[in-house]
């Protein structure tokens, strides 16, 4: 598709792997979405891109970040959230933010004629000889009919000023606003007006008004030293199915570091997903963020609505143009998943970048990909639309049956409530799921109820809840993977009361709180063992059972400072807890129902994934199933509501097989 045609080979080879602003970044733990991770996953195990950054965001925050892939195959290095991307055309809705920013101070109208504002504009012809008048709109609109000029003519140019005399050399194709033809130049006429009613230079006025105040601290005309070492490598597909480093025509033969080279108002930003959510989420926000107010809400609405009546516009069907904007007029095909009104703009080499006033829902893609036959139209844009939109749709609020206890006049009662948690706010730990275990029948329960545990703990990942494995004295099976270290490197987060020293178990221990609850309903004095032939005390388990997956964006730990870490840093105020047993570790670990009470936390229990260690031979002399629901009714009673894994799957609750209770 016709963006920038030319490029320059762009080496961004082996560089260290994690500058001291991916650490800071990474220390916020923005959330994965593993939908989306798995549908872009493909694209690059199959070489149609190299690596891959996904982003959605929310008025308020960012909802979705994930990286993918290699920034640069040669050396290896990993694409990072904070890697850098040429956006290429992503760059003109920034410029025409810059217009409506001084329409909004009264320095300019976007109806003024260009030549009010740039005299040499009195002598652009058309193709007949007659004036041709080109206002700020038709600027922006791509409806100008202005010439371009060529590579070779741009490649000496210094400064935005350089350009207006070889614009104004070459006749206007159509009467200015009769068509709609997409056009560069006309997008750098604009920043040059910017910068001569501001007084300053194009790339000066973009830093001081708005990239600084966004914190957008790597989105640039000019790459510093440090920025180039995370600046991604541009590949084209060859005949062979395999990527090669591609060129990159904006920089002219020139290094991203030189600034002797204009700033291209056109297609000239090297930007982050992050740092461009920044900008997306201060125009959906109606241009103001955190308190700031950057464009006034009327003119948002100038930039982000169609101006170009029904002129046939863009390059995916259904579009009108807004100043400097793509609008998605009628949503179809690889836009059908948006609100008719959604506004965006892609970039040469794939990056995309789209805000669905609608659903309040912002999508960006960055890829380096030349040669696509349609940026706008890849497999993979659609493909990230698609499972972004239908994870943020299955992202409501969990809804869950919560089943608490109180003594009312000296007996029992029940209660339910239909509580709404927000799956962001919300973790899950599976408490003790090991591969084996001393008693038989306890190892032959895990194994049962394994399976619908890990379904269940997919639905909820899927939704965005966060998952902590608690297998308690084996996390050194897993020192060296991405989910220990996730748990180990969480930042630290002083808690509200003193976590638990006691030890038990290889962990520290909340023992039972006589100031808060009563005697447990049944004797596990003797361990708990219900076979027939008593099992010999040992501990056999390894790890956690390979049923249960530990997904990429998953921890693993069995310390409660860590666990607290987690939830701080994420900003979690919900616990679920799941595993065995509940008489024992479901209560006591540090990272359990009791700890977790204790430190404010909002806690339920999954009362049909758990189980108890319980001897029907000890008091009071019930089945093992009955004792594990005389075990759920305490934790009821003294301590936090319950609930099935229904409300997660939507599927029957799980019963172990030779359970005769008919429900849990």
């Amino acid at each position: 598709m016709p963006r920038l045609a030319h490029a320059l080979l762009l080496g961004a080879a082996a560089l260290p792997s994690l500058t001291p602003a991916a650490h800071a970044f990474q220390d916020s733990v923005p959330p994965t979405m593993p939908a989306i991770a798995e549908r872009v996953k493909p694209f690059v195990d199959g070489r149609e891109v190299a690596g891959a950054v996904t982003l959605v965001a929310t008025p308020d925050r960012i909802a979705h970040l994930d990286a993918s892939g290699k920034a640069d195959i040669a050396s290896g290095k990993p694409m990072r959230p904070d890697s850098i991307f040429w956006i290429a055309s992503m760059t003109k809705p920034v410029t025409a933010t810059a217009v409506l920013m001084l329409q909004d101070e009264g320095k300019l109208s976007v109806d003024d004629p260009v030549e009010k504002h740039l005299p040499e504009f009195k002598g652009l012809k058309s193709a007949d000889g007659k004036p041709a008048r080109v206002t700020i709109r038709h600027l922006l609109t791509h409806t100008s009919g202005m010439g371009e000029v060529t590579p070779d003519e741009a490649r000496p140019i210094k400064d935005l000023a350089g350009l207006v005399p070889l614009y104004v050399a070459r006749p206007v194709q159509f009467e200015p606003g009769s068509k709609w033809t997409y056009c560069q130049s006309g997008i750098n006429t604009a920043a040059r007006i910017v910068e001569v009613a501001s007084g300053e230079s194009f790339d000066r006025f973009v830093e001081r008004r708005r990239f600084a105040p966004l914190g957008m601290k790597d989105t640039t005309f000019y790459l510093t030293e440090e920025q180039l070492r995370r600046l991604a490598t541009s590949y084209r597909r060859t005949d062979k199915e395999e990527l090669e480093p591609a060129p990159v025509s904006i920089l002219h033969g020139k290094a991203p570091t030189s600034r002797d080279r204009f700033p291209a108002a056109n297609g000239g930003l090297f930007s982050t997903a992050p740092d461009y959510a920044r900008f997306c989420r201060m125009i959906l926000n109606g241009g103001e963020l955190d308190g700031r107010r950057y464009v006034k809400p009327e003119s948002v609405r100038l930039m982000t609505e169609v101006q170009t009546g029904n002129l046939k516009t863009g390059f995916t069907p259904g579009n009108g143009w807004g100043l400097g904007w793509c609008v998605s007029r009628e949503p179809q095909g690889v836009t059908a998943m948006f609100s008719p009104g959604t506004f965006g703009h892609g970039g040469a080499y794939g990056t995309q970048a789209w805000i669905d006033p609608g659903k309040k829902r912002i999508y960006i893609l960055m890829i380096q990909r030349a040669g696509l036959p349609n940026s706008d139209g890849s497999e993979i844009r659609r493909a990230f639309q698609d499972a972004a939109d239908s994870a943020l749709t299955e992202a409501a609020p969990l809804r869950l049956n919560l089943r608490s206890r109180r003594m009312d006049q000296g007996k029992p009662s029940v209660t339910e409530v239909l509580a709404s948690w927000e799956p962001r706010k919300t973790a899950i730990v599976v408490c003790d799921m090991w591969d084996d275990h001393w008693c038989k029948s306890a190892a032959r329960r895990v194994s049962e109820m394994a399976g619908p545990m890990n379904e269940a703990l997919k639905k909820a990942r899927d939704r965005g809840v966060f998952i902590i494995h608690a297998p308690s004295t084996t996390t050194g099976f897993y020192k060296d993977t991405p989910q220990r270290r996730r748990a180990r490197q969480a930042p630290y987060s002083p808690t509200p009361v003193p976590l638990v020293t006691s030890p038990r178990w290889g962990t520290a221990w909340y023992w039972t709180d006589a100031r808060r609850e009563g005697v447990l309903p049944i004797d596990d004095s003797d361990m708990g063992c219900d076979c027939e032939k008593k099992c010999e005390i040992a501990a056999p388990w390894t790890r956690q059972t390979a049923a249960i997956e530990i997904a990429e964006p998953d921890a693993i730990t069995d310390d409660g400072q860590e666990v607290w870490n987690l939830l701080a840093s994420r900003g979690i105020d919900n616990v679920i807890l799941c595993g065995v047993h509940l008489n024992m570790c479901v209560l006591g670990r540090p990272f359990a129902i009791r700890q977790m009470t204790a430190l404010g936390k909002k806690v339920a229990l999954m009362r049909d994934l758990t189980d108890t260690m319980y001897n029907p031979e000890r008091p009071p002399g019930v089945s093992h199933f009955a004792g594990t629901d005389l075990m759920v009714g305490h934790v009821e009673l003294y301590w936090c509501p319950t609930f099935t894994s229904t409300d997660i799957t939507g599927e029957a609750s799980f019963k172990f097989p030779g359970d005769p209770r008919r429900t849990r």
